[in-house]
């Protein structure tokens, strides 16, 4: 990490600094509020030739943390998934091929979650939908404790996490307004407790 600090400017002490604290005993930790600044940082280079590949072959690149996705009319899937798998590597990146999807038009596409399959409109999947409705149901029917007690969770935080799903599933659908109705709802529950 000192390296990365270093290579975007900082001198060496300062950049050893910020390593020390972005790091949980000499590890980056998973989820910290500094993974996606510093995920951008480490992935500046690979990024910028990525791009750089696409735009050769009239594709659009983009990358959500580790989820690289490149999307166009026509792809080479061959040719661009080793030109891929070489750039990622020489930037000291690994790519998990047993994730590796290609998708055309008639297939399903999930991407970070949010359905991209019509091409026009973002929606949530139908399946996490129904699960998230059924979610908020049992929630608000049940209560939060015997709702955690019937599906054995003992998740001190699975009302904030449900309501960060919901909050996420209305920056996808902003006029959802049953979304909308669940997060008040909650949020009164939530404030009772």
């Amino acid at each position: 990490m000192v390296n990365a600090f270093e290579k975007i400017g900082y001198p060496k002490e300062i950049a050893r600094i910020l390593a020390t604290l972005c790091c949980l005993r000499k590890r980056l930790p998973q989820g910290a509020p500094t993974s996606p600044a510093l995920s951008n940082i480490l992935a500046y280079d690979m990024d910028r030739r990525l791009y750089l590949l696409s735009c050769s072959h009239r594709l659009t690149y983009t990358r959500y943390a580790d989820d690289l996705t490149f999307s166009g009319e026509y792809i080479d899937q061959k040719q661009l998934f080793l030109a891929v798998r070489k750039m990622v590597a020489e930037e000291d990146f690994t790519l998990k091929t047993t994730k590796t999807r290609f998708l055309n038009e008639k297939r399903r596409k999930i991407v970070t979650g949010i359905s991209i399959s019509s091409g026009h409109i973002l929606t949530i999947p139908k399946a996490k939908k129904r699960e998230m409705r059924q979610r908020v149901h049992y929630i608000l029917t049940r209560g939060l404790v015997a709702h955690q007690d019937h599906i054995g969770s003992k998740d001190p935080a699975y009302l904030k996490r449900t309501l960060g799903y919901l909050h996420f599933w209305l920056q996808v659908e902003p006029e959802n307004t049953y979304v909308i109705r669940s997060i008040q709802a909650l949020k009164k529950l939530e404030r009772q407790s």
